[in-house]
């Protein structure tokens, strides 16, 4: 089947066109569907000359979908035998095609994050099964499934590369992972470099602008650079909205909202050192976090400091935050933090102390068991 295919579908009534047509939009199996009225259909039907007043869909999709778009409509349509024909396009508009083939592998990324958890399957021969693993893994997250996907990107397999740079950014919001799916853009395969244009589009990393640049101009492949450039689309308006917001929380540096929204936006891109300022501003001026982000202010400038290395600093701003808000949501994080940072900066008795006071209200999280592993290699040396 070809990879870009129109599907025609023939129903009674503009009811049951329209909710066909909704039933193949939500289940992401097409990017656009037309309902066309007033079609006089002529047909042979049992042996006689029938005719009937119909309403067609037209169906944009790709050709991977078409086995599923037969089960919906046979599933819901009125008919006995339904019409459901599908045709490959030849050539079309060069935008649009691209449109189409963007929307759906966004569709893709979405699904992976829309099943539940089994890492067996990956090694399946089948490979619908192989990538609703895939879909499993990136929907339960956790320390696993960053690990698998860090395999996958170094397998001899394309099928597996593919699946782990869609799926990485979905369960790790770590810059090293980042810069691992944007290596990938340089992958021998072209199907690869196309799905790490993609996520590293909807991932919303600004810092992978330079990197999408290149490949834009300079990929060999035509379909690769269409899927650069749209991903340059999506961080370059994030920039610029970026860019207004900044400009509103320096006219206001009281406004707690403005200056909250730009420290996310900076920390989202793995940039404390650039978020710090804006921080403090919501930590200075929401002293009694009545917005409900001191608290998060706090944590993210602690954390800021311990990667910086500032462990004095990142000690003080971890114990405020536990003193004040004991319930904080994030509190084995914040924890794990502080007894990172109080080892670091020599406090060895009170890190080992604050580890397992986190393995003890936390023994079953992952960073509850990362604490524990810290401790058991203390307690090797």
């Amino acid at each position: 089947m070809s990879r870009y295919v129109i599907g025609l579908v023939t129903c009674a009534s503009r009811v049951e066109a329209q909710k066909l047509a909704q039933a193949v939009l939500t289940q992401k199996l097409a990017a656009c569907v037309n309902i066309v009225a007033g079609v006089e259909s002529h047909f042979w039907w049992k042996g006689k000359l029938d005719r009937a007043n119909e309403f067609l869909l037209v169906i944009k999709t790709t050709g991977d979908k078409t086995k599923e778009i037969t089960k919906v409509i046979q599933a819901k349509h009125s008919y006995e035998v339904p019409e459901i024909i599908f045709t490959a396009i030849a050539s079309g508009e060069r935008r649009y095609l691209r449109w189409l083939r963007t929307a759906l592998g966004i569709f893709l990324i979405t699904a992976l994050a829309c099943r539940a958890d089994d890492f067996d399957d990956l090694g399946s021969t089948n490979e619908e099964i192989r990538a609703e693993a895939a879909g499993k893994i990136a929907q339960t997250g956790g320390l696993r499934a960053v690990q698998t996907f860090r395999e996958m990107l170094n397998s001899g397999s394309s099928e597996r590369r593919q699946m782990a740079v869609i799926g990485l950014l979905q369960v790790s919001d770590a810059e090293e992972d980042l810069n691992r799916v944007k290596e990938k853009l340089s992958d021998e395969n072209s199907t690869v470099r196309w799905s790490a244009a993609l996520a590293l589009g909807q991932s919303g990393w600004t810092n992978a602008v330079p990197v999408l640049e290149v490949s834009a101009k300079k990929d060999k492949s035509a379909d690769v650079r269409e899927a650069a450039g749209e991903a340059l689309k999506k961080l370059r308006a994030k920039l610029a909205g970026s860019q207004q917001m900044i400009q509103e929380a320096h006219r206001q540096p009281g406004d707690v909202e403005a200056n909250w929204r730009v420290a996310e936006a900076y920390l989202t891109g793995g940039r404390e050192d650039l978020a710090e300022p804006y921080l403090r501003n919501v930590i200075a001026h929401d002293d009694e976090n009545r917005y409900g982000h001191t608290d998060r202010a706090i944590f993210a400038l602690g954390f800021a400091f311990g990667k910086a290395g500032k462990h004095a600093r990142a000690v003080y701003c971890m114990e405020q935050l536990l003193k004040r808000w004991p319930q904080f949501t994030d509190r084995d994080k914040a924890l794990y933090c502080l007894g990172l940072s109080q080892l670091a900066g020599g406090q060895k008795e009170n890190g080992r102390a604050t580890l397992a006071a986190l393995t003890g209200e936390f023994p079953e999280s992952a960073v509850g068991k990362a604490g524990q592993q810290v401790l058991e290699k203390l307690g090797a040396k």
